[in-house]
């Protein structure tokens, strides 16, 4: 009883932890200096339609025909990386979670974040960050699937 106690504890620190860090790189990524010099700008719709991208893959592609390989493998990897702890740790928590209804609470904590930075002025909307945050979820969740059948997370997840 003691031992289901103390990693539940653990379990809802380690989700707590993941949350904050995920608000923290995807909506407060800036300094306070530049989050004023940010705000003290004059945007427009216009400004925020144009500096956004609603159509699928145009991002990626260009990130894949830049020049400056090493900040677009950053951005793509770290688009990925960012929910794959969402898509490992949410089985966890919710031992019953399927990848479907797995997908739709990426797609929409993603969608959430993406529109909290176009409407906060907290950066731009960007579909491909929705398709990449997506693709890290499912790859954690196919984590989470692979090692709970190999048995290694018989103490954390009861399915």
């Amino acid at each position: 009883m003691k031992k289901n106690l103390i990693i539940y504890l653990i379990m809802r620190f380690v989700i707590f932890l993941y949350s904050f860090l995920l608000i923290k790189v995807t909506l407060f990524k800036y300094s306070l200096r530049d989050i004023k010099r940010h705000f003290s700008m004059d945007y427009t719709w216009e400004n925020l339609i144009k500096n956004s991208n609603f159509i699928p893959f145009k991002t990626i592609r260009l990130f894949l025909e830049a020049e400056y390989l090493v900040n677009s493998a950053k951005n793509i990897i770290g688009n990925v990386v960012i929910f794959v702890p969402f898509g490992f740790l949410f089985p966890l928590f919710f031992s019953k979670l399927k990848v479907g209804p797995l997908f739709c609470i990426a797609l929409a904590t993603s969608l959430l974040i993406e529109f909290v930075q176009l409407f906060a002025l907290l950066g731009s909307f960007d579909v491909d960050d929705i398709i990449l945050n997506i693709f890290g979820a499912i790859l954690g969740f196919i984590a989470f699937f692979l090692l709970e059948k190999m048995n290694i997370l018989h103490h954390f997840a009861k399915r």
